[in-house]
């Protein structure tokens, strides 16, 4: 995977465009659907020993690779009969041996494809973090866990208008669509320009990070009901942007006025 790994089963790198579903399917019930590049077998040698495994070969030679990862090397010669197996070597049940917290891990693993850090196209660097920041941050230990309902969140993005290594909307829309769907708990969804209907309906949390080109007076009246509903908003740099309708934007139509704020149930700003 990724470059890295045994070849015995096939290069799990390509997950990532797979859906949850189908791999936990692939994790039930391995033999539903073998990859035909790496159909097992079952050999039989002349001396008298029935191996199973993947095979392939290498010039004159017969590597076969078991459900342990062991490799055992063969030459023709010693082969008296080799059957294709309808049954896979990846071993079942690996979800209940895992149990569910290790077997989302290894899908988290599996199906989200590394954060990578974005190229810097502007010319010069910023200095990197010494490690003893790190440290100092670590060192504060995580807060107490605390029972939370499944918050849905939803990223707004706009079209990139700056230039090289600036103002990338949509790029931090893709990483953080990514980095927040590892989280427990959290659906989050995206959208351009503006929320739909029903994101503003059921949507906790809008994040907008744009210029914020959709903006209008009439739009006032969507984030007037969304905030009287409890929903909180997050806005981004250039996201403050009120374009023509710069004053709809603060007003009383578009915040909670003092009765909402005042109220402990009061969404946040």
């Amino acid at each position: 995977m990724r470059g890295e790994g045994g070849r015995i089963g096939p290069d799990l790198s390509n997950l990532v465009h797979r859906d949850y579903q189908s791999v936990l399917r692939d994790l039930n019930d391995p033999s539903a659907a073998i990859n035909p590049d790496y159909l097992p077998s079952v050999v039989e040698l002349k001396d008298g020993r029935v191996l199973t495994g993947v095979p392939r070969t290498d010039g004159d030679r017969i590597i076969l690779g078991d459900q342990n990862g062991k490799e055992t090397v063969l030459t023709k010669a010693q082969i008296e009969k080799l059957t294709p197996s309808p049954v896979s070597i990846m071993p079942k049940g690996l979800d209940q041996q895992l149990g569910p917290d290790k077997l989302r891990d290894l899908l988290t693993f599996l199906l989200i494809e590394p954060l990578k850090p974005a190229p810097i196209e502007a010319a010069g660097f910023p200095e990197p973090r010494r490690r003893a920041e790190v440290e100092a941050v670590l060192k504060g230990g995580s807060p107490a866990a605390s029972p939370r309902k499944r918050l849905h969140v939803v990223l707004v993005a706009g079209k990139k208008d700056h230039g090289p290594g600036e103002h990338d909307y949509p790029l931090w829309q893709r990483r953080w669509l990514n980095l927040l769907g590892m989280a427990e708990d959290v659906r989050v969804g995206e959208a351009m320009e503006w929320p739909t209907q029903d994101q503003l309906a059921t949507a906790d949390v809008l994040v907008f990070n744009c210029a914020n080109p959709a903006w209008s007076t009439a739009k006032a009246a969507d984030l007037d009901a969304f905030l009287e509903r409890g929903g909180g908003l997050v806005y981004l740099h250039f996201a403050v942007n009120g374009g023509t309708a710069a004053d709809a934007l603060p007003s009383a139509s578009a915040w909670p006025g003092p009765k909402a704020r005042s109220s402990a149930t009061a969404p946040s700003r």
